[in-house]
């Protein structure tokens, strides 16, 4: 049996790599479609073994520490391009393509974007952090949509794809819902005991503290209120709503992360501590976000506009003029943010 052995060297291994992903191993971008890649070949996997693999992938090349990976993976996880399910388990999400006018679209889930790219040679496919385009020359015909329909795809709204039409607009009337579940649906102090909890933190909003990430209280110092979060040893956060004491000592609703993120916009809003996010207008907007948003609000601007992180991790969106026109009433009305003009 003959056996073929070819000789390579690192750097056209990572001009490979480079080329698969379609860019520089440097690029966050790479790092997501690396994950696409792994999640397409085994197709239900755990998070930790789908980030090891792909460190191990770029070990050679490049210094790309675990936690980046595993954030980028909750990132397409919050974006809508992976499913999660219980147990620490990943999957493809299924393809979806949201219609954003002119025979462009926002495309989320499926497969990486160099089998896309075979799937739909036609279409012209641009891939930027964790966001994906796909643009057509003209009108989508009749070849497309049935490749789509047996990629089990479909084209969605952008109301469609962001959910906002299922879930309330944050402020007093969420507030009153989780009461009344509270009283229906609760749980007795001693179901924590069960956990493995870090102290308590309760959410206090304060006018004076700018940003909702600082507005998280240690419970141990006298601070009191209705949503707590504490973190578990094995690394996530539980979160709880309860009527004014701590979760140790008073019936409590179980809250999931996206409850609780829409729980604190809504408190900031009949608190009258509000965010204020600013905006500065050129030939574009430029919208700083540091706050971790629900995520419907989160998908809506992200199918909006185009997205990347600061050195902070609070995220900037970038928007056409007319595009902010339909972006800056749905902000206020949805979240009840306050905002302001750099410029002025």
């Amino acid at each position: 049996m003959a056996i073929n052995l070819v000789i390579t060297t690192a750097d056209r291994v990572r001009e490979n790599l480079a080329r698969l992903t379609g860019h520089a191993l440097d690029d966050p971008a790479t790092v997501a479609e690396l994950l696409r890649h792994e999640l397409s070949a085994r197709g239900v996997s755990s998070r930790r073994s789908v980030c090891d693999n792909v460190q191990a992938q770029l070990a050679a090349f490049t210094d790309c520490p675990r936690e980046d990976i595993r954030k980028m993976l909750e990132e397409l996880e919050r974006s809508g391009d992976i499913s999660s399910a219980p147990g620490g388990r990943v999957a493809p999400a299924p393809l979806r393509l949201v219609d954003l006018g002119g025979n462009k679209f926002a495309m989320f889930g499926g497969m990486h974007a160099s089998a896309l790219r075979r799937e739909f040679p036609s279409a012209k496919i641009t891939c930027e952090q964790t966001q994906r385009w796909l643009a057509l020359p003209d009108a989508p015909g009749a070849e497309f949509m049935d490749n789509l329909k047996v990629l089990g795809g479909r084209v969605m709204s952008t109301a469609r794809w962001a959910g906002m039409d299922r879930v309330q607009p944050c402020g007093a009337e969420w507030l009153d819902d989780l009461s009344t579940r509270l009283e229906l649906d609760h749980c007795r102090p001693d179901s924590w005991d069960f956990e493995s909890l870090d102290e308590w933190n309760v959410y206090v909003p304060d006018p004076a503290v700018p940003t909702q990430r600082k507005r998280w209280c240690r419970s141990s110092k006298g601070a009191q209120g209705r949503l707590w979060r504490a973190r578990h040893r094995l690394g996530w956060w539980m979160h709880a709503w309860t009527g004014g004491e701590c979760p140790t000592v008073a019936n409590s609703l179980k809250l999931r992360q996206d409850d609780t993120m829409r729980t604190a916009f809504s408190l900031d809003f009949v608190s009258g501590a509000a965010l204020t996010f600013l905006f500065t207008k050129g030939t574009e907007i430029v919208l700083l976000v540091d706050a971790f948003l629900p995520l419907a609000e989160y998908r809506f601007l992200n199918v909006s506009g185009r997205q990347s992180r600061d050195e902070t991790g609070a995220c900037r969106y970038r928007f056409d003029l007319d595009t902010w026109e339909a972006v800056r009433p749905t902000l206020c009305e949805r979240l009840h943010v306050e905002l302001k003009d750099t410029n002025s």
